[in-house]
């Protein structure tokens, strides 16, 4: 990984990136040994990672990504521009056509995509919705498109819609534990609970 001058900077990207390539989450202990920090620098970054949603903690305390990742994941994609990103053949442009094409993305619960923004790649994506019911992002499953046809799309489909539900329901009881948690503390504050 490239450094910059800012050393600190450094270290908490370093962790950001340990927690993204992390399938178990990630303990202080287990950050200290991956990138050679010392114990109160590892727990300082976890903390601030954490009290900015950056980072969260599961049900075993283990820091895990928190939702601003998600956040920083669906902002990229939101502002990218179709045309520079490119488009190929399949790509569905007219607007009758789009509309078809996501009354069905809705009526399944999932999208199919094959050919439309790589040539020979197919995809089945299921969206991933936040508390207001905003899709926050998606799963998807990508492979080459003689791999992943419709008929093996409809095998993963149920697969992968379940999957979505449990993102998505995790990721709604960790904002609920976090409003919890503030109102908490704001009743500590004025000393009401």
């Amino acid at each position: 990984m490239p450094g910059t001058q800012i050393k600190v900077f450094d270290k908490i990207v370093q962790v950001i990136e340990l927690l993204a390539t992390s399938s178990q989450g990630v303990t202080l202990k287990k950050a200290q040994q991956a990138l050679g920090l010392n114990k109160g620098t590892a727990f300082r970054i976890l903390r601030a990672l954490e009290s900015h949603d950056v980072a969260a903690r599961d049900e075993n305390g283990t820091f895990v990504l928190g939702n601003r990742a998600l956040w920083w994941g669906t902002r990229y994609r939101q502002n990218l521009d179709l045309l520079k990103v490119g488009l190929t053949e399949r790509t569905v442009t007219e607007r009758k056509r789009l509309e078809r094409k996501l009354n069905q993305c809705l009526a399944r619960g999932y999208a199919f995509s094959e050919g439309e923004r790589l040539a020979n790649t197919s995809s089945i994506a299921a969206p991933i919705f936040g508390p207001n019911k905003e899709v926050l992002g998606v799963i998807s499953v990508n492979g080459p498109s003689d791999r992943l046809m419709h008929s093996r799309c409809n095998a993963i489909a149920p697969i992968l819609l379940r999957e979505a539900r449990l993102v998505t329901q995790r990721l709604n009881e960790g904002n609920s534990r976090s409003l919890f948690a503030e109102r908490s503390a704001k009743k500590r504050a004025r000393g009401t609970e």
